[in-house]
């Protein structure tokens, strides 16, 4: 159950940090930037509670790979939109 819990958070804050880039297209119109923070401590709970379930070197190893995975596989979100 944590596992899902650190997954669910980091999509989240990997969600608001992409909406939060002018290159974005999911939004028409981007979201201000202080919306980061909110990422940054989405990303801060995920991990401590990661630490919880894994050992540090994994915890960190498995933050790193779901971010890298998520802010890979979010921009493909907008290619499934209908346009018009």
């Amino acid at each position: 159950m944590i596992i899902f819990t650190v997954t669910l958070l980091v999509v989240f804050a990997v969600s608001i940090f992409y909406c939060t880039r002018k290159q974005q297209r999911y939004l028409k119109k981007t979201i201000k930037k202080q919306w980061r923070l909110l990422s940054i401590a989405l990303t801060v709970c995920a991990f401590i509670l990661a630490l919880q379930q894994f050992s540090t070197t994994a915890a960190v190893f498995f933050i790193i790979f779901s971010i890298m995975l998520m802010l890979m596989l979010i921009p493909f979100v907008s290619l499934l939109q209908r346009k018009g």
